[in-house]
């Protein structure tokens, strides 16, 4: 499987520079992967890229903004910042980034983070959930699925994009999905933890604006479920 990685940073010669090292890295990983370089947010192109490699501060529209947009699609692609401003680290932790990277210590920082991102798109390759929906046999990366909805005897598989209804159980989902971050948050809802924005009050809140309710009897432990998630604990 061959990816495509976005690398964004309105500073050439850094721009350059993070690029030569991040293509050794991945040959040295042994991942296929093409890495697509861009100086604004405005010449990326409109299709969808498997992981961003983004600038927190630029002018105009920032790493931090494109990647709030990424989210509010619904997207859960990895997201690795490379940021020359440290301070803004805490603000950009409601994006759910893979990794940072301080540009002050590049050559030291980057390997790991290139190596946790093809850990994470290896196994995202290897985690997809199969089904059926409307007479067509589907494969689907399991990060790409934000929620399954129940509704009586047909379930709602939700993507970014669109949703595939399925004519099968909830428990059979669930069975599926739990080893991969999902969670039960009420009889009718089974939800991608990593897809989760914030909870506020009763209801689960995607990246998308998205509000799910969350069972009162559940609250507590999907609040702990997301905390590991979100700080890897």
């Amino acid at each position: 499987m061959s990816y495509k990685i976005a690398l964004l940073d309105d500073e050439p010669v850094q721009l350059n520079e993070t690029q030569a090292q991040v293509e050794r890295l991945l040959k040295e990983e042994g991942l296929d992967a093409a890495v697509m370089v861009y100086h604004s947010a405005f010449a990326m192109p409109a299709p969808t890229f498997d992981a961003y490699l983004l600038d927190i501060s630029m002018p105009g529209v920032d790493g931090l903004s494109l990647a709030a947009r990424i989210r509010a699609a619904g997207s859960v692609v990895p997201i690795v910042f490379i940021t020359g401003i440290e301070e803004r680290v805490f603000e950009a932790l409601r994006v759910q980034p893979l990794r940072f990277v301080r540009k002050s210590r590049l050559a030291e920082e980057l390997p790991e983070a290139v190596h946790a991102l093809c850990a994470h798109l290896r196994e995202d390759a290897r985690s997809t959930l199969a089904f059926q929906s409307e007479g067509m046999l589907l494969r689907v990366p399991v990060s790409s699925i934000l929620y399954v909805e129940s509704s009586d005897k047909v379930q709602r598989v939700v993507l970014a994009q669109r949703q595939y209804p399925v004519r099968s159980t909830m428990a059979y989902f669930e069975e599926q999905l739990l080893g991969h971050a999902f969670m039960r948050v009420h009889r009718c809802y089974l939800v991608n933890l990593q897809a989760i924005y914030s909870i506020d009050g009763g209801d689960v809140v995607l990246a998308d604006g998205s509000r799910l309710p969350v069972s009162r009897f559940r609250l507590t432990e999907v609040k702990e479920a997301f905390k590991k998630v979100m700080f890897h604990v």
